[in-house]
């Protein structure tokens, strides 16, 4: 939590806030790693790419 509150500080205020603890998680869980197949290949742990916000 603490690495986050520099996120939060500079976050606007009531309708303007962007983000919150739940629309964090959210995001960080949307980063996976994940097996690939290509044409019968097995790509082992590719992590899929994080955006700005992740």
């Amino acid at each position: 939590m603490q690495r986050l509150k520099p996120l939060f500080a500079q976050d606007g205020k009531d309708a303007k806030k962007h983000f919150s603890f739940a629309r964090v998680i959210e995001r960080l869980k949307s980063i996976r790693i994940q097996d690939c197949n290509l044409n019968e290949i097995k790509i082992p742990g590719i992590i899929t790419t994080p955006d700005n916000e992740q």
